[in-house]
Order: structure tokens, then C-alpha cells, then sequence
């Protein structure tokens, strides 16, 4: 009965996601204005209720199903988590968003539930993928975690980050490596059964191998849904100049990969502190991240933003 209640549920949510995918593309090709210029945003809401539903149907479970309030609470912790990288973006002048409405309500808006998409999006690959890959027990050797890999770990992930702003147009692909190199090796001194690198150094391998295929997954739709919009992104990377898939070279997908990795690190290690902290410190804790937000917005107004459309809403 369950099961059969699951199934029915996905069915629907599948079906609300082709529909509101066909309403994307339907309104793109239309030129409603409404639907083409927040096209990312529709396009990104069909794909979610898509992934999720069938998630539902094919394993029986969905980051959704499993915790309606976690997603949620994932997807508000998701806007500072991205707006880090547009703070290093302010440096490394990688990327530009083109077409952005003026209003700045409907702006900020915006630029809230787009970055909301990227911890959900990951995790829900992340089921997609980890679905399909074998069950059982380890086959790996396991490998004994040193305590000076960790610090030497950390070291390095600070160095990752370091670089990037001392010269951006060179080491500027390490960003998307230094997180999990800082936290994960935190998480593994605290608590490791959180630890998707512990899990990969024992031989279980399957956690790392669903995030690492989340990532390329996502990072596709990610680019194709950002390649038809008329409110975007452009990257403005020094190198490589090769081909481009969508918007991205196609070298740059590979950097989707280590970032899905730092996406479950940021997340189980946000999950943790806020799980120790009292209500007060919780409280004081989302204050802050707020505040973090509106700066970094407002930063990104004058320094990310090349060209404002001039359509009324």
C-alpha cells in the first residue's frame, strides 16, 4: 500500500515537472515575457518536481519525501552557500549575469531563488545517481586517516583559495576544490559517519562516485537552462578557449564535479553546527547569513552585473 501510494505520488510530481518544463519552453518560444525572462526559474522548478518524482518512482524515496522541512531548510542555506563563490567572483571576474530586471525587489528576488536551487539540485542528483550504483559491502581496501593528512588536507584547501586571489587568471580552477579540502577533514576529526571522503578511504565508495556523477548532471541542465534565458550568466574565464557546450568551455564541466563534492562538505558540516548550537546561537547565526546575503547582493549589483533590462513587471 506504501509503495503503491509512493508511485502514485511520483507519478504526479513527474507529471507536474513535464508540464511545468513544457510551460518553459512554451513560454520561451511564445515570447511571453513573464515566462522568458524568469525562464531559469521555471525551467528549474519543472526540473525539480521531475527529479524528485522520479526519484519516487523508481527508488521509493526522494530527498522531498524523506524531509520536506530538511529540503527546504537545504534550500535556504543553499543562497549564502553560492554567494561565497560570488564573493570570490569579485575577484576572479569568471563569470557575468547579463539582462537582470531593475526593479531591485524583483532583482534580489531573483538572484535568492536561483542560488535557493543549487544544494537541492545536488542532492537530488545525488539520489538519481547513487540509485543506480551496486549495493554490498565494501570492495576497496581500506586506508588508515592520519591525523597529519588532515592538517596537511586543510593546508592545501587554504592554499586552493589562496592562490585564486593572489592570481586569478592562473590557479583561478581551484576554488572549486579548497572547501572540502578545509572541511572535510574537520568532519572527519567530529564526525565522520558525516564524512563522504572517511566513507571513500574505508572503501565505500559509493557516496563519493553518486556526488561526483550529481555534479555533472546538474552541472548540464545547470547550462542548458541558463543557454536559453534571456536573464544569465556569461563566463568570462581566462582559459581554456576550446569549445563550449552551452555557455561553458567543455573543460569547465569537470569543475562541477570536485564542486558537488564541497556542496555535500558545506552541508554536513552546516547540518552539524547547527545541530550542536542553542536556539539563541541559531538565531544569531541566520541574522548574520542574512545580513551576508543583502551585502553580497547589493555587491553584486555594481561589480557582476553587466546590463539591466528595462521592462516593466
Amino acid at each position: 500500500m506504501m509503495a503503491t501510494a509512493t508511485n502514485k505520488s511520483g507519478a504526479r510530481e513527474c507529471a507536474a515537472g513535464i508540464l511545468g518544463l513544457g510551460l518553459a519552453y512554451g513560454g520561451l518560444a511564445l515570447h511571453v515575457r513573464l515566462i522568458a525572462d524568469f525562464f531559469y526559474l521555471w525551467a528549474w522548478g519543472g526540473w525539480f518536481l521531475l527529479a524528485d518524482g522520479g526519484n519516487r518512482l523508481l527508488f521509493g524515496r526522494s530527498p522531498w519525501s524523506d524531509s520536506p522541512r530538511g529540503t527546504l531548510t537545504l534550500a535556504l542555506v543553499s543562497i549564502p552557500w553560492w554567494l561565497f563563490f560570488e564573493l570570490l567572483n569579485f575577484r576572479l571576474r569568471n563569470w557575468a549575469y547579463e539582462g537582470l530586471p531593475e526593479p531591485l525587489v524583483i532583482r534580489w528576488c531573483g538572484y535568492a531563488v536561483s542560488f535557493a536551487t543549487v544544494l537541492p539540485a545536488i542532492e537530488e542528483g545525488r539520489y538519481f545517481i547513487e540509485g543506480f550504483l551496486p549495493r554490498g559491502p565494501a570492495v576497496s581496501p581500506r586506508r588508515e586517516v592520519r591525523r597529519r593528512w588532515l592538517g596537511t588536507a586543510q593546508a592545501c584547501g587554504v592554499l586552493f583559495l589562496a592562490l585564486p586571489m593572489a592570481w586569478p587568471r592562473l590557479f583561478f580552477p581551484l576554488v572549486w576544490g579548497g572547501v572540502f579540502l578545509i572541511l572535510e577533514p574537520a568532519l572527519m576529526r567530529e564526525a565522520p559517519e558525516r564524512s563522504w571522503l572517511f566513507r571513500w578511504l574505508q572503501g565505500e565508495r559509493r557516496a563519493g562516485a553518486a556526488l561526483l556523477g550529481a555534479g555533472l548532471l546538474c552541472g548540464f541542465f545547470w547550462e542548458l537552462f541558463n543557454y536559453w534565458a534571456s536573464v544569465k550568466w556569461v563566463y568570462t574565464i581566462p582559459w581554456p578557449r576550446g569549445p563550449k557546450i552551452f555557455e561553458m568551455p567543455w573543460l569547465g564541466y569537470v569543475g562541477f564535479m570536485p564542486f558537488a563534492l564541497e556542496c555535500e562538505s558545506f552541508r554536513q558540516w552546516m547540518d552539524l553546527r547547527v545541530s550542536r548550537a542553542s536556539s539563541s546561537a541559531r538565531a544569531a547565526w541566520a541574522a548574520g547569513l542574512a545580513l551576508f546575503c543583502l551585502a553580497v547582493f547589493a555587491a553584486m549589483d555594481r561589480t557582476t552585473v553587466r546590463s539591466f533590462s528595462s521592462a516593466r513587471f
